[in-house]
């Protein structure tokens, strides 16, 4: 996540792709990944990744007035 694509075409159509703009997960009740987790098998770790927003907010999502689509590579929270 975090690389969020905007394109706008030569008509003026808005298409966001994986536009995320949220935080991240900011708290866990446990400080340890489930076993087998994804992200412990690649990186051979226990302590749960905190997922954090690490990019500024290059648009604010808050100013955005029109979007024509808004797609989405897989369903994930940081895709949407």
């Amino acid at each position: 996540g975090c690389t969020g694509i905007w394109l706008k075409s030569e008509g003026g159509a808005n298409v966001c792709v994986d536009f995320w703009c949220g935080t991240g997960k900011q708290s866990h009740g446990n400080p340890l990944m489930k076993t087998g987790h994804q992200m412990q098998r690649m990186a051979g770790v226990k302590k749960l990744q905190p997922n954090l927003r690490t990019t500024p907010f290059v648009l604010d999502p808050f100013a955005i007035r029109q979007i024509d689509a808004v797609l989405a590579t897989h369903d994930h929270n940081d895709h949407i």
